[in-house]
């Protein structure tokens, strides 16, 4: 099992050799090549690690679009975290009963939440706090760049 993180190219090429090693893909031409095999077992493993990465994939693709259609709207007007999630998961959701998705955990919640907190980290969304009589509310809005 691959436990460490990917941040750099070594790691990168650590993990491809690990899974070489695990019998899942081959690497040709020094690492920069990769081929997966055609075994019965590498497919089931391969086939299990797209089943945990794109639901992932999708949701922050989503969670990036919908950034991209603030932006083009008004970037002065700060969103509620809560309308935020709701336009994401409502074009997830669609996405998926279109058939553009494949696994309706793109449309999770918390993948949702980890998502909009990746892009505040990449510094993609401004986030600004206030108070409301329901406690602390979070308020969002593209970046200017």
């Amino acid at each position: 099992m691959v436990r460490d993180k990917i941040c750099d190219m070594s790691s990168l090429k650590k993990t491809l050799e690990k899974m070489e090693g695990f019998g899942t893909i081959s690497l040709n031409n020094n690492g920069e090549r990769i081929q997966f095999k055609e075994s019965p077992e590498a497919k089931q493993s391969i086939q299990f690690l797209c089943h945990l990465v794109l639901p992932f994939v999708d949701c922050y693709w989503v969670a990036l679009a919908s950034v991209k259609q603030l932006k083009n709207q008004d970037k002065t007007t700060f969103v509620e975290k809560s309308q935020l999630v709701e336009k994401i998961q409502w074009f997830a959701e669609t996405l998926f009963k279109e058939g553009f998705f494949v696994f309706q955990e793109a449309c999770s919640l918390a993948i949702i939440d980890q998502a909009i907190d990746k892009l505040t980290k990449v510094d993609l969304l401004e986030v600004e706090e206030t108070a409301s009589k329901h406690g602390t509310q979070l308020l969002f809005r593209v970046k200017d760049q």
